[in-house]
């Protein structure tokens, strides 16, 4: 989206750009956790050492944090009282 501003045509293009819906582009709550879960899995199955610790930005504590953050911005979007359901468990 980079464009000069040599002519107004130019700046209405970039404000249409802006105007244009991001709904999407942006994936689905259950094919985000999808994406994260099989990043999960292949983690998992390759027996990555030291599944525990953070090793950099890979690892299995990667792909839980997404997960993990992919619910509580849903919840947060929603307003979805997640720890009113976890009491709800016990």
């Amino acid at each position: 989206m980079t464009m000069l501003l040599t002519d107004s045509g130019n700046l209405n293009s970039i404000i249409d750009e802006l105007k244009r819906s991001r709904d999407e582009e942006e994936l689905t709550l259950p094919q985000e956790l999808e994406l994260y879960v099989d990043e999960l899995n292949t983690y998992l199955k390759k027996g990555y050492p030291f599944q525990d610790i953070l090793d950099g930005p890979t690892g299995v504590p990667i792909p839980l944090a997404r997960i993990v953050l992919a619910i509580c911005q849903y919840c947060a979007d929603h307003n979805i009282d997640l720890v009113d359901a976890m009491h709800e468990l016990r």
